[in-house]
C-alpha cells in the first residue's frame, strides 16, 4: 500500500463512484464504477461489482462486472469472477473461478483443456492385458 492508495476496510460498503491518482484496496463491498490509475486489489472477502478501470488488478474475492485493466490481470486461487476482464497480461491461479470471459491482446482466452492422460496397461495371471481408462475431470474455463 501506497501513500496514494485508499482503503475500504472488511464490514464496510460503499456505493458510487471511486476515482483517483492511486490504488485501491477493497476487503469489503463496492458496487459502482471505479476509475484509478493505480491497482486494484480485491482481498479475500472483499466485493466488487460494477465497472472498473485501472493500471493493474489482483482479485482474492469476488468480482462481478467488467475490468479493464492497461497492464496486468491478476485471478488467484481464491478469485470469483464473473463478468469480462481485459488486460495486456492475464495470470489465472488453479483454483480460480471464471464465469464469463477474459480478453488479452490477442482477443479471448482459449478454452482450457484438461492434459492428456496416458492410459496405463495392467497385465492379468492368465489372460490378455486390459486397458485402465483414468476418468477425466472437467477444467475448463466457464463461460457466461
Amino acid at each position: 500500500m501506497t501513500d496514494r492508495d485508499s482503503a475500504l476496510p472488511a464490514g464496510q460498503s460503499f456505493t458510487g463512484r471511486v476515482t483517483g491518482p492511486g490504488g485501491l484496496i477493497v476487503g469489503g463491498e463496492l458496487h459502482g464504477k471505479v476509475e484509478i490509475e493505480g491497482t486494484l486489489e480485491v482481498l479475500r472477502g472483499g466485493e466488487v461489482r460494477g465497472e472498473v478501470r485501472a493500471r493493474r488488478a489482483v482479485v482474492a474475492g469476488l468480482f462481478d462486472g467488467h475490468l479493464r485493466v492497461s497492464e496486468q490481470l491478476r485471478l488467484t486461487d481464491s478469485a470469483l469472477f464473473s463478468g469480462i476482464g481485459e488486460g495486456h497480461q492475464l495470470l489465472v491461479a488453479d483454483g480460480a473461478t471464471v464465469n464469463g470471459e477474459l480478453r488479452g491482446p490477442g482477443g479471448p482466452m482459449p478454452k482450457v483443456e484438461p492434459p492428456p492422460r496416458k492410459r496405463s496397461r495392467t497385465r492379468t495371471r492368465n489372460g490378455p492385458s486390459r486397458i485402465k481408462m483414468p476418468r477425466l475431470r472437467d477444467l475448463e474455463v466457464r463461460r457466461g
